[in-house]
């Protein structure tokens, strides 16, 4: 009964284990691809303020243009 027991444990343990191993690789190689590729919904995000109407076309285009950079 208790070499049962064991035998049982060992193998729910393999078993664990190389469910494991096999879901973090899918995982890193997710993160590797979504680093390089990264989706618009993690990309930078901004508020852009106009205050009392203190803009000109120049500074609008430097502005976009900056922000197209990064």
């Amino acid at each position: 009964m208790m070499s049962e027991i064991k035998y049982i444990c060992l193998i729910l343990i393999f078993l664990l284990n190389v469910t494991n191993g096999n879901c973090q690789h899918k995982g890193e190689n997710l993160v590797r691809s979504d680093f390089k590729n990264p989706p618009a919904s993690v990309k930078i995000h901004t508020w852009w303020h106009w205050i009392d109407g203190m803009i000109t076309r120049e500074g609008i285009t430097k502005d976009l243009e900056s922000m197209q950079k990064q």
